[in-house]
């Protein structure tokens, strides 16, 4: 007894030090995702719907960005030049290049 009647400031110190991890913790962990507890899995219908909301943002994103399009009438860009080669047509392979070939039959006293 004479052990926590000397110590009570310090037991009580850690105490509360021990009880504001725990709810720093409980507080910074509630964001997450439940899990479904059958498959261990968030549910499908939750992944669709959080990557709707992230494609949703980021269209919104995109569509706050404008483009300054002045650039297209300045002389540097005028004096940029196309340095593409033409292709030439190339024969067409067969329609499924995946299909076996067809073999024409050997003459008859012929070994494969």
């Amino acid at each position: 007894m004479q052990f926590f009647s000397k110590n009570l400031k310090v037991i009580l110190a850690v105490a509360i030090v021990i009880a504001i991890g725990f709810a720093a913790f409980m507080y910074l962990n509630k964001d997450e995702e439940p899990v479904d507890s059958g498959s261990g899995l968030a549910s499908e219908d939750a992944i669709q719907s959080e990557i709707g909301k992230q494609i949703f943002t980021t269209l919104a994103l995109l569509d706050t960005i404008k483009l300054d399009r002045t650039f297209l009438t300045g002389p540097v860009f005028a004096s940029l030049r196309d340095f593409t080669t033409e292709i030439s047509p190339e024969p067409v392979g067969r329609e499924n290049p995946f299909l076996p070939l067809r073999v024409a039959a050997p003459a008859p006293g012929t070994r494969r």
